[in-house]
């Protein structure tokens, strides 16, 4: 391991720790990371799906609920069997106990629904304590944090100020050694255990990356990086080793699933690059997002299911707003969109197509294929963006794209001019 007095820190997702083989690849990436990194780790596979499930099924105990339960066990029984020995008592001890609160969570639910908050946290603590053992077992100094204990949320914000009082006063920063920290997690101002939302523990490595004064924060996912073009639907989109600051910002807004809006916020004012790579393929450099970079190369999103709403005195929470079109009319997030459903307010589902660096018209290119317009932005000199009511298929979105890669050849460019 190189030791590196700059700090990066590390995020790896529920499909980045599935199995024993995933933890046997992340601890090959762990032997490339500076000696005093930060690791931030979401739930292992699908635990806060069946977490949530089990949520949905309190106070109905039943059969079903005792399956699932059940489930989770067997699950992370065999993760920690496999992955450690020293440790294994404990963590098994451990594991029994928090299910043994969730099923009483569960018994008691009739009496008085809990937060879902209270069900869904234990995923994110499985995952790091279980790396935690096992990169100790591997003869790594590590540490493992809980982020409750660090990040103070207030509304729906973390507050920053308060948040690095605390890590201050836990003096991790002077303790050697990698430090392993539960993503998803925060604790409100009375203390209570809450959860930062959809795609929570990117939001999470963000905010420790602005804590810690990390100079990169890199996001080990299960794709490449960032594309041209969705590679699922476009079989010819391009990986894009450079993104500018900007242009990320844009596509998180207007809803990539690669890069989730929150993320990018708490790194707007601060000198942090963001890498997106693949834990599967690490040989592979991944995007990096720089905000010194100014690309030109074509790019493509789609997103489906924003609210559009048309309301002149409606208050919308900032956390909520995609887009304001003009004062009374605002994109929300699709995950915010049934905080605004009632009758006071007129909402309808709305798609956005985002397209940068054309070289030609791009209302013109979406009106090629039959795409309604309601709406066109220009978000700024590089980044259009289209809102409208039609379906957008698979050929389409292909069409477009190709249309983009050509004139882009047209111009003289290729991909790898842009490598620097």
């Amino acid at each position: 391991m190189k030791t590196n007095n700059d700090i990066i820190t590390h995020k790896f997702g529920g499909s980045s720790l599935a199995s024993t083989d995933c933890y046997q690849r992340l601890l090959n990436n762990v032997k490339s990371m500076g000696a005093n990194d930060w690791i931030i780790v979401s739930a292992s596979g699908k635990t806060t799906n069946s977490l949530k499930s089990l949520y949905d099924l309190a106070g109905s105990f039943n059969e079903q609920a005792l399956r699932m339960l059940e489930e989770l066990k067997q699950y992370h029984q065999k993760l920690i069997k496999a992955l450690t020995s020293e440790h294994q008592k404990s963590l098994l001890n451990a594991l029994e106990q928090d299910l043994i609160e969730l099923k009483e969570k569960v018994e008691q639910s009739h009496h008085q629904k809990p937060h879902t908050d209270e069900f869904l946290y234990y995923g994110e603590v499985w995952s790091a304590r279980l790396l935690t053992a096992f990169l100790s077992e591997q003869q790594f100094a590590v540490t493992f944090i809980n982020a409750a204990d660090i990040l103070v949320l207030k509304g729906e914000c973390v507050d920053i100020e308060a948040s690095l009082q605390n890590l201050t006063s836990s003096q991790l920063m002077q303790q050697q050694g990698l430090k392993v920290v539960t993503g998803y997690i925060a604790a409100d101002v009375e203390g209570n255990i809450c959860t930062l939302g959809r795609n929570g523990s990117d939001y999470s490595a963000s905010l420790f990356a602005r804590l810690t004064h990390a100079q990169r924060v890199q996001f080990w996912t299960d794709v490449n990086g960032v594309y041209s073009a969705d590679p699922g639907r476009v079989d010819n989109a391009q990986l894009l080793p450079f993104l500018n600051w900007n242009v990320a910002h844009c596509l998180a807004k207007a809803g990539s699933p690669i890069l989730h809006h929150k993320t990018l916020q708490p790194l707007a004012e601060v000198d942090c690059d963001v890498v997106v790579r693949s834990s599967f393929h690490p040989e592979q450099q991944g995007t990096r997002v720089m905000k010194s970079f100014r690309d030109e190369l074509p790019l493509l999103s789609t997103a489906m299911g924003f609210g559009l709403v048309h309301q002149p005195d409606l208050a919308v929470e900032p956390l909520h707003l995609a887009f304001e079109l003009t004062p009374s009319l605002k994109l929300i997030y699709p995950e915010y969109v049934e905080c605004y459903e009632n009758a006071k307010h007129s909402i309808a589902r709305v798609n956005l197509v985002m397209v940068c660096n054309s070289h030609q018209k791009t209302a013109e290119l979406i009106e090629q294929q039959k795409i309604h317009k309601l709406f066109h932005l220009h978000l700024n000199a590089q980044v259009e963006l289209i809102v409208t009511n039609s379906s957008i298929s698979q050929k389409q979105i292909k069409n477009i794209h190709d249309t983009l890669l050509e004139e882009h050849a047209c111009l003289g460019y290729d991909v790898l001019d842009f490598v620097v």
